[in-house]
C-alpha cells in the first residue's frame, strides 16, 4: 500500500485467523475491517473441497443453473449487488477494499463494468 493512500473501509469474506494476508496488509492502518459472508466463493455444494478441475469442468452450465443444491454464478452476482447497495449508502466517498473469491470477482465486473457472465467464467 502507498504511504499516505487512506481508505474509508476493508470488506473480507471471512476471518480466517491471525496469520492471514488481509490482516497482515490492513492490522495496523487503522482501516475498519468488516466480515461479509456475501463475498464469500459461489457455494459448490458437493464439488466443494473437490478437484477444482470438477469446478472448472462445469462452470459454463452453472452460470444460471445452480451447482446441485446450492448455489450458481447469477445468484453470486445478486449476492454482490446487495453488498454494493451497502458499501454505496456506508461509504459514499473513499476507497473501499474489497477481500473476496473468483466469483466474487466476476461478479463485480459484471455489475459495475457491464461484463457477461459468459465471457468472465471461462477466462483462466
Amino acid at each position: 500500500m502507498s504511504a499516505g493512500v487512506r481508505f474509508a473501509a476493508l470488506r473480507c469474506s471471512k476471518w480466517r485467523g491471525d496469520d492471514d494476508p488481509d490482516r497482515l496488509a490492513f492490522g495496523d492502518t487503522g482501516t475498519p475491517l468488516r466480515l461479509d459472508a456475501r463475498l464469500r466463493e459461489c457455494d459448490y455444494g458437493a464439488l466443494k473441497g473437490g478437484p477444482a478441475s470438477e469446478v472448472e469442468r462445469e462452470r459454463m452450465r452453472r452460470i444460471s443453473e445452480p451447482f446441485p443444491g446450492r448455489e450458481s454464478y447469477r445468484q453470486t452476482v445478486e449476492r454482490m449487488r446487495s453488498f454494493l447497495g451497502d458499501v454505496a449508502v456506508g461509504h459514499r466517498s473513499g476507497r473501499v477494499i474489497v477481500i473476496g473469491h473468483s466469483a466474487t470477482r466476476w461478479a463485480l465486473e459484471h455489475l459495475l463494468k457491464g461484463v457477461p457472465l459468459e465471457e468472465l467464467v471461462p477466462a483462466p
